[in-house]
């Protein structure tokens, strides 16, 4: 189950950063197609009059400042693209390692409450009872699972407890 919740986080990583490249894609072809096009219906005049202030313009100072620009602007949003991509990449491997280790403290508190030690099984009701109160932690569904454990073995916990008043599950002395 795990492995496949890393999986549908990684592979919506993996959409966001296609979608981003895609975009890119997409203003690439749309910039070729105009240029293309202007190319193909502009009158013959035209030419004459670009070439006349575009090829002086290129070999001075101005054109490598806007070429430089450019150049950075292009890299800035690429940074973007790739900051955003790992970002997400890291919260999902984050959440990821936070509810794998959320279900090894379940399985630990599981694996107390079923067995046969009664103090145990009280640190294991706590256990579990702190994790179904972590909202950071915990979804829904994972909630209610343990909340049905803890009321399951709730009436057990209330009997141990009941016969043993004061093993310092109301605190310090």
């Amino acid at each position: 189950m795990i492995e496949n919740l890393w999986m549908d986080e990684h592979d919506e990583a993996a959409r966001i950063i296609g979608r981003s490249l895609v975009l890119l894609g997409v203003l690439s072809v749309l910039v070729i197609a105009s240029t293309g096009a202007l190319v193909a219906l502009a009158p013959t005049p035209f030419w004459p009059w670009v070439g006349s202030w575009l090829i002086p313009w290129a070999q001075t100072p101005g054109f490598a400042g806007v070429a430089a620009l450019a150049g950075g602007l292009a890299a800035v949003v690429g940074a973007v693209i790739a900051y955003r991509g790992a970002r997400r990449q890291a919260e999902v491997t984050r959440a990821a390692a936070d509810k794998a280790e959320t279900w090894r403290r379940v399985q630990w508190a599981f694996d107390l409450l079923l067995g046969d030690d009664p103090d145990a099984g009280v640190v294991a009701w706590l256990t579990l009872a702190s994790i179904v109160q972590d909202e950071a932690h915990t979804d829904a569904a994972d909630k209610s699972l343990v909340q049905g454990v803890l009321e399951l073995s709730g009436a057990r916990l209330s009997a141990y407890l009941d016969e043993h008043p004061g093993d310092g599950t109301d605190g310090p002395a």
